[in-house]
């Protein structure tokens, strides 16, 4: 394909979506380009599909993919030309479409929230279950919170949340196409040592300091912030593509990162804090003032949304006069001091929630965080890892444990339960919460958020079905040669394509590129490989990621990402090995290749080496796909009926003559032709 017809091709895919302003992202693998895109209802399938050199077009995992073949990479650098440049106004959408869209926010925000935290939840659940046990040894005098030993242990259990933001800036601008690194700058920045400072002088003082040119403004404490540090880098990603389309290309590298920095980070703490600030002052003054009137009513307000407050970061002001309380001691009992508790049932209705989940699931990897984090949850009041690996992507255990909330908090409040000191919205903080107040009413409403949270959510929450975890067992019936990829039967014309191979058929063997489980293509989380688009073949769950080339050729195809592999046999046979179905958004992250377009490679010789552990930290699936791209120019590709397969073993055979005549056949054309 010339540079003349890829830009052509991309100019009219372009158009199909609804134009360079309705692409948000793109990205492309060995085959195809991946568009995401703001209003999905702009895109003309029909059309896209009509456009010579495109396969096809399908949606998958909240992206469009347009399939081009081997020119996808030529055609994606034209795409992204043609969306950095100036654009015209963003169309207006129809209301129609805008009311749909503000319908189905809540799902995704809740979507995004789930892949955003994918990655990073377990270093949050591990460091939870840490926390927890940082926090009941020294509740039993067992850790003197003096010792270096505590000091170290509380670093390594409370680093990861404090500088949550850090993490998601990464998983962030990987969902919104902004720079990784540029986000971890801006995050970095926001929550840097001297900002930290004059937040927690904010906490203690009734005025907010800072100021940026003399300019006063309340200070936000970005630590341990989620939907905050999202908006940020939504914001960045625009402001990048923005400067990229105004700036030369000769500053560019330096200046859009360095602009963005400068716009982002003071807007972060002049315009979303001061908001963050005030919304959350106002909140504390109406919670505290109910709770002075009304306290079962503050209780189970402040029970039931004390975790969306948290999603928006709106907890710190309530945090910082929950502090003050507290270290004035129990005479007077300072009115704030009775919010741990009602906190503490928040938490434990969660902790309910997701304690249900784990009894109930059928998905192996949601069974592990559920397990994990409703322990850090009920015991050490740890809720981040159950509420966004557990809950909230199910909604409604999410919703349950809301109720839960709202039905213990307003019990706790009530009883006039107060913290004497610093202690953890859990259990293991219930001791320091029954010194004033009644004991009994504060067990009771904790005890009573964790049934609310807990049985709603195992009688009337779906099962979730079971998936394919990278440590469960494999099925004990292997798979049949009829469940694979059919026999492939050429056409004439892909007979003379081959300029006369078929008169000289030959057998090529595929072998495994990796060890692991042989299953049928149908099993691929990609719709292409699943419906024999790319062609007929194999997938292999793997068990290592030692990936060694399936036959001898030469390297046509290799994807800068190192996911995929393109290999051409002596007898013209296009394999193609592809590791995973999203692994193109990983952009390189965890494979380190061995070979090169153009490289000559023998069979079992190594091709790229991939970090399973990474890919499947991060959600992915790295089932490969071994299929024949050009499967109808040749006579047959027939899968071999096996369960595990070793580097080397053989798992397909391509007989590249034409197909012979069936003996059913043959006697048909025999007997018409005596009948003739």
């Amino acid at each position: 394909m010339s540079t003349q017809d890829t830009r052509a091709l991309a100019e009219d895919i372009l158009d199909g979506v609804g134009g360079a302003a309705n692409v948000t992202s793109s990205a492309h693998c060995a085959t195809r380009v991946r568009v995401v895109l703001r209003d999905e209802s702009a895109v003309r399938a029909e059309t896209l599909r009509a456009l010579p050199g495109v396969i096809t077009v399908i949606r998958a995992h909240g992206e469009l993919h347009v399939v081009t073949g081997e020119g996808a990479e030529l055609v994606h650098q034209e795409l992204e030309l043609l969306t950095r440049r100036p654009a015209g106004p963003m169309p207006e959408l129809e209301l129609s479409t805008a009311v749909l869209s503000v319908r189905g926010l809540g799902s995704r925000i809740i979507t995004m929230l789930a892949a955003v935290f994918t990655p990073v939840i377990w270093p949050l659940a591990a460091a939870g279950l840490l926390k927890t046990v940082v926090v009941v040894l020294g509740e039993l005098g067992w850790l003197n919170p003096e010792a270096g030993t505590f000091t170290v242990l509380s670093a390594v259990s409370e680093g990861i949340f404090l500088f949550l933001p850090l993490f998601l800036a990464v998983t962030a601008a990987r969902r919104f196409g902004a720079q990784p690194f540029t986000a971890m700058a801006v995050a970095a920045a926001l929550v840097y040592p001297s900002i930290l400072d004059l937040g927690e002088a904010q906490s203690h003082t009734a005025v907010p300091t800072g100021s940026l040119l003399g300019v006063p403004f309340p200070i936000m404490v970005f630590a341990a912030s989620v939907i905050p540090i999202l908006l940020v880098v939504f914001v960045q990603a625009w402001v990048e593509r923005t400067l990229d389309r105004m700036l030369p290309a000769a500053v560019r590298s330096v200046g859009t990162p360095l602009v963005t920095l400068l716009l982002v980070v003071t807007g972060a703490l002049v315009l979303l804090g001061p908001m963050v600030v005030i919304t959350g002052e106002a909140l504390v003054a109406l919670v505290v003032g109910v709770l002075e009137s009304t306290p079962w009513l503050a209780g189970a307000v402040l029970g039931g949304l004390w975790h969306v407050l948290t999603i928006l970061g709106l907890q710190w002001g309530m945090l910082g006069t929950i502090a003050e309380s507290v270290g004035t001691g129990i005479v007077g009992v300072p009115t704030a001091a009775t919010l741990p508790a009602v906190i503490a049932a928040a938490v434990v209705a969660q902790a309910g929630a997701a304690g249900a989940v784990l009894l109930r699931t059928r998905s192996a990897a949601r069974r592990k965080i559920a397990g994990a984090s409703s322990v850090a949850g009920l015991v050490g009041g740890v809720s981040e890892p159950m509420i966004y690996g557990v809950t909230l992507p199910l909604k409604k255990p999410f919703l349950f444990g809301m109720l839960g909330g709202a039905v213990g908090g307003a019990l706790t409040a009530a009883s006039g339960a107060a913290a004497v000191s610093a202690v953890p919205p859990a259990l293991a903080g219930v001791p320091a919460m029954t010194a004033h107040g009644s004991g009994a009413l504060l067990l009771g409403g904790l005890a009573l958020a964790l049934a609310v949270g807990f049985v709603p959510t195992l009688l009337l929450v779906d099962r979730e079905g079971p998936d394919e975890d990278p440590d469960a067992e494999p099925d004990p019936e292997p798979p049949t040669t009829t469940s694979m990829s059919p026999v492939v039967t050429p056409t004439p014309a892909a007979a003379e394509q081959r300029g006369g191979r078929a008169d000289t058929p030959s057998m090529v063997e595929v072998m495994a590129p990796l060890p692991g489980r042989l299953l049928p293509l149908d099993a691929m989380d990609d719709e292409l490989f699943a419906d024999g688009t790319m062609g007929p073949g194999v997938a292999i769950r793997p068990v290592s990621g030692h990936l060694v080339a399936p036959v001898a050729g030469v390297v046509i195809a290799a994807p800068s990402g190192g996911y995929a592999y393109g290999i051409r046999t002596d007898d013209g046979v296009d394999i193609l090995v592809h590791c995973g179905s999203r692994t193109p958004t990983l952009k390189g992250e965890g494979f380190t290749p061995a070979v090169r377009p153009g490289d000559r490679v023998e069979v079992s010789q190594p091709l790229v080496d991939v970090d399973l552990e990474l890919v499947h930290g991060v959600g992915f699936d790295a089932i490969t796909a071994v299929v024949v791209t050009n499967a109808q120019d040749f006579a047959s590709v027939t899968p071999v009926a096996v369960d595990e397969v070793e580097p080397g073993d053989l798992v397909m055979t391509v007989i590249t003559g034409e197909k012979e005549q069936s003996t059913d056949q043959a006697d048909e054309e025999r007997d018409a032709g005596a009948q003739g």
